[in-house]
């Protein structure tokens, strides 16, 4: 048994992970003494099994050792596997530095440095002064490099609140002007329709007499340029006002019975000989005197 310990706390020696302090003493592994009131009693710590490193020939003696080196040995073994996988990620890391270090080492070498560890210092060095003084070191990379950048003028903040003191007197000058020139351009249109609504003929006739029930449309209409002067704007209106639309069809109707009729009376002979005959009528016509005929 002896052996075995002796070997054991070589190989933890040899890796650095042996403490004389740490390791269980020999009067704590005496059995026929007992343990101190604040740990455990060695019969209540459970057998473990050999650590994985363990070689064969030790791994059967590992079970006849006290609860408390196998303790310590399995926390070892932990210690052990987690201290190796933590160089391995910064082993990992170390391998990405210098393979970027490699895709870049001629142009790092021209510039003078030779080690990884210089140029990280010389990258880190530069980020340090871009969040300092971001302007002038710049200006020195620009000069580095043979790129001749205009210098960085500070800020004023006086001539900026002025500057944008006065976009914003500009801003409002230009919404008044806009608004004044709006209600002059409505003004004028206003009082060229009240004088096309009053226009009469040599009787004193309004010669527009819908103007009234369609004004709201021909305003609209050169507002929004649908129509370039006042007669094609009321020309327009009154086909778009349903109201007017259904009494200009319904007058038109009217009218055409009515020519119809006199050309029917005018047809006849004074001794009851009958004229030529009338003309063959359109079928626009035929509907137009069948919806007279009918509305009669």
């Amino acid at each position: 048994m002896s052996k075995l310990k002796e070997e054991i706390e070589r190989r933890l020696k040899e890796s650095g992970m042996f403490d004389d302090n740490t390791a269980p003493t020999e009067d704590a592994l005496k059995p026929d003494e007992e343990a101190p009131q604040d740990a455990a009693p060695a019969s209540e710590i459970n057998a473990l099994q050999a650590p994985q490193s363990f070689d064969a020939k030790f791994a059967a003696d590992f079970a006849n050792l006290s609860p408390e080196w196998q303790h310590f040995l399995c926390t070892h073994e932990d210690q052990v596997i987690q201290t190796l996988a933590s160089c391995a990620d910064q082993l990992k890391q170390y391998a990405e530095l210098e393979q970027m270090y490699r895709a870049h080492c001629a142009d790092i070498h021209s510039e003078g440095k030779q080690k990884l560890v210089q140029w990280l210092a010389a990258v880190a060095e530069i980020d340090t002064r871009l969040h300092k003084n971001p302007a002038e070191t710049l200006q020195a990379l620009g000069w580095c490099y043979g790129v001749h950048m205009q210098p960085v003028q500070p800020t004023d903040n006086n001539l900026t609140k002025e500057v944008v003191g006065r976009l914003c007197e500009l801003e409002r000058s230009y919404h008044s002007l806009k608004d004044f020139m709006q209600h002059q351009q409505e003004q004028r249109l206003t009082d060229v329709m009240q004088m096309f609504g009053h226009q009469t003929d040599a009787k004193g006739t309004l010669l527009h007499p819908y103007f009234e029930a369609v004004k709201a449309q021909v305003f609209e209409l050169l507002q929004t340029g649908a129509a370039s002067n006042v007669d094609e704007a009321y020309d327009k209106a009154l086909w778009l006002n349903p109201d007017v639309r259904a009494e200009l069809i319904k007058q038109k109707i009217s009218a055409q019975a009515l020519e119809a009729q006199r050309a029917k009376d005018a047809a006849f002979a004074p001794h009851g000989k009958t004229q030529a005959p009338q003309k063959k009528l359109t079928l626009r016509e035929e509907i137009e005197k069948n919806i007279a005929a009918y509305a009669e």
